[in-house]
């Protein structure tokens, strides 16, 4: 693209990654990339805890219940109650800890999982763990890492396994940092209760994904939906098992 560019001079994305970029292009061409880390942090953190929220009260689903006219036959999916729950949080940088607020606001207790410890877990009331004894202890589990070759599918089938059995697992951050199929899988077996994904590997439209494929399962149900949010403009998806 670059080459195709002659009267480029700077690339500026409105977003905090940049994994999507050619770095190393761009000083071989001398072109000035930049990225806006922070200004996205209370937004992405409303997004990320607004997904934890609805996947656990099944606010998607009452919706749909309501407009399909189910409210005058039987009983709305209610889910579970968020207050005296525990959400790990993969991935305390910025965003992770401003999610972490807003779970204690709601009654939660947090722990947290860091390549490097933060050295303020005991200000933000937070509580570190080895990332295999977090997901044994999470009743959530919300992802907020960045992308990074190494990580790719860090979540797979044996990280599932771990997770109490009828754990919630949401991803806000990257696609790839989910094995998809062996998320799908873990659903179908029932190990999973529910999963909400803002972010998909690969980005696909709905019904194309292997992750919407898991709705075939009996007692399992995908649903999609798009999230944008100033300049995040992933593709959201919902997918869970009842």
């Amino acid at each position: 693209m670059l080459a195709q560019a002659p009267k480029l001079r700077v690339i500026a994305q409105a977003a905090t990654g940049y994994e999507n970029a050619d770095l190393g292009a761009c000083s071989q061409w001398k072109i000035p990339f930049s990225n806006t880390p922070g200004v996205l942090v209370e937004a992405v953190a409303d997004l990320a805890f607004g997904i934890v929220l609805s996947a656990a009260r099944r606010i998607h689903e009452g919706w749909d219940w309501v407009r399909s006219g189910n409210w005058a036959n039987g009983e709305m999916p209610f889910g579970v109650a968020l207050y005296g729950k525990t959400l790990g949080v993969v991935g305390m940088g910025r965003i992770g800890a401003a999610v972490a607020k807003r779970a204690q606001a709601s009654g939660m207790q947090v722990v947290c999982h860091n390549r490097n410890r933060r050295e303020d877990d005991g200000s933000l009331n937070v509580r570190y763990l080895p990332f295999n004894e977090l997901l044994a202890n999470a009743d959530f589990v919300v992802v907020m890492l960045p992308f990074s070759a190494e990580r790719r599918g860090m979540f797979g089938a044996a990280q599932f396994a771990r997770m109490k059995p009828g754990a919630y697992f949401v991803n806000s951050a990257r696609g790839g940092l989910v094995d998809t199929d062996a998320l799908c899988a873990t659903l179908r077996s029932g190990q999973l209760g529910y999963a909400a994904l803002n972010v998909t590997d690969p980005e696909a439209a709905p019904g194309q994904s292997s992750a919407t494929a898991a709705a075939q399962c009996a007692g399992n149900a995908a649903h999609r939906q798009r999230h944008r949010d100033y300049s995040l403009t992933n593709s959201g998806a919902f997918l869970y098992s009842m």
